[in-house]
């Protein structure tokens, strides 16, 4: 379209058509250009853009996407992004003009994955929770297009949160996990299950511990890394986050039984691996103890609960939990708060049993002149 002179302003002014988000003619009208050159350069731009996004295919903007986001997160969250666009967003939006994903066709592929079978439990179905975690992922995609493709909505962005069960938080007791370590016989899955138990590691944290973390002199272990999973392959990085670095005490018993362990491997050397164990292996005997006894069936990051669990019951507080574990205070107040309530609970009941010696404890704590007053009817009832 040519450009046009406003003979009242003295300025130039252009007026195209385009083809929008939904398809539909629209027309673009823009005013004050200096030149004739200078409105033409913008409309051959604005074209240019507009007339690329109905023949832009949704697996290109991914491919994008995905070379854009490498270098800004962590390698196992690049990894596992990719797992679940190849899994259950590419074979679906995958072929599809990025203009025509609809808000209704997201909605139909959403009621499909709830009927998708689980990949590691073919048994069971896909759980709300998991579902909103990849449709998650469809949104991001569709957000960056959003910002980097000109598309102007994300039809995501409507779509409700599916709304499921909550999950309660799987954890042994100490008297359960005590129980299970009668069903191991192997030394080194004897001191892992003693470590992630007592010591509430991270499974990553403890399988990249060296002989040179340990720290003789305070009987504890320095941790200082961990494995990353990065492209389908295990390799040693820097820890979770600033307060994962941390050094981790551990109780006697567990000291003599990690250092005797690495004193009877000859081979090692400070920079070597002390467990050469695979998770696999350790989830198969979560699974066999569980199949043999009736103790509930865990997963090995489960233990971490159960380690937080038994610090709570031990009384510890959650700044202290926290820097033990290695999360800050927020996160343990977020994840295991629902465990500290029977704690808030247990603190009334102590100090009704301090106090059970005196039936009307509520007179005696109030002032006698106070109890006389004609307005001590009124006040709330409440100490």
């Amino acid at each position: 379209m040519p450009a046009y002179k406003d003979e009242e302003r003295g300025t130039w002014y252009v007026k195209c058509y385009y083809t929008d988000y939904y398809g539909r003619k629209q027309q673009k009208k823009k005013r004050g250009f200096k030149t004739k050159r200078e409105a033409k350069a913008w409309e051959d731009n604005f074209l240019a853009n507009e007339s690329r996004l109905p023949e832009t295919i949704f697996k290109d903007v991914i491919s994008q996407y995905l070379d854009d986001t490498k270098d800004k997160i962590a390698p196992s969250t690049l990894t596992y992004k990719k797992q679940v666009i190849e899994v259950y967003i590419m074979p679906v939006f995958g072929e599809i003009e990025i203009c025509k994903i609809t808000p209704e066709m997201v909605l139909s592929w959403q009621k499909d994955l709830m009927k998708t079978p689980c990949r590691k439990r073919k048994a069971q179905k896909l759980s709300p929770t998991t579902v909103n975690h990849i449709t998650a992922q469809l949104s991001a995609i569709f957000n960056y297009a959003v910002k980097y493709y000109n598309v102007s909505k994300n039809p995501v962005s409507i779509i409700d949160r599916l709304k499921g069960e909550s999950k309660t938080m799987d954890f042994w007791e100490v008297n359960q996990f005590k129980r299970a370590l009668t069903w191991i016989s192997n030394p080194e899955m004897h001191l892992i299950f003693q470590m992630l138990f007592f010591g509430g590691f991270r499974i990553s944290e403890l399988l990249a511990l060296t002989p040179g973390d340990l720290q003789k002199n305070e009987r504890a272990v320095f941790i200082n890394k961990t494995y990353k999973l990065d492209d389908g392959k295990w390799i040693k990085g820097p820890p979770k986050s600033k307060n994962s670095t941390r050094l981790v005490a551990l109780p006697d018993f567990l000291w003599d039984e990690l250092e005797s362990f690495v004193r009877r491997q000859y081979h090692l050397n400070q920079n070597m691996d002390i467990f050469t164990v695979s998770r696999s292996t350790i989830r198969a005997r979560l699974e066999y103890i569980a199949e043999q006894t009736s103790l509930p069936r865990i997963r090995i990051h489960d233990l971490r609960h159960s380690h937080v669990s038994y610090l709570i019951n031990l009384g510890f507080t959650i700044y202290e939990i926290a820097d033990r574990i290695g999360d800050t205070p927020t996160v343990v107040e977020r994840i295991y708060s629902h465990m500290y309530q029977s704690r808030r609970l247990e603190i009334a009941d102590r100090i009704q049993r301090e106090n059970s010696e005196n039936n009307d404890i509520s007179t005696k704590l109030v002032p006698q002149r106070l109890l006389r007053s004609k307005d001590y009817q009124y006040l709330p009832r409440k100490f």
